[in-house]
């Protein structure tokens, strides 16, 4: 997420369709990397569908942009809006855990 933030900010062409900075590139790589990974850990552990297509359509987009080399900022500001949940998502799964249900911080995070 803070590769992303930088690869956005510090960066030029932001135009759409412009090519990919190395910057953007390597920040498509690693998060391929780590959403081709985490997908193998999600299937061969506990298999949970919305996690599943969440990845895949992750990796699509991650493979499209780092095999075209384009669209390098939209990807990697499409990563960070994705991704920007993930602190309340496992603050949620924390809460949930050790039964802290009626707590003020877990009635925001109810879904």
């Amino acid at each position: 997420m803070i590769f992303s933030i930088y690869s956005i900010y510090y960066h030029e062409h932001r135009e759409y369709g412009s090519p990919a900075t190395r910057v953007q590139a390597n920040c498509q790589m690693i998060s391929l990397a780590y959403f081709t990974v985490d997908t193998f850990f999600i299937i061969l552990s506990k298999f949970d569908l919305i996690f599943f297509i969440h990845h895949l359509v992750s990796i699509v987009t991650l493979a499209n942009g780092s095999l075209f080399g384009i669209h390098g900022y939209i990807v990697c500001a499409v990563l960070l809006v994705g991704e920007i949940s993930n602190p309340f998502m496992h603050l949620r799964w924390i809460l949930h855990k050790i039964n802290k249900h009626n707590n003020i911080m877990f009635t925001p995070l109810k879904i």
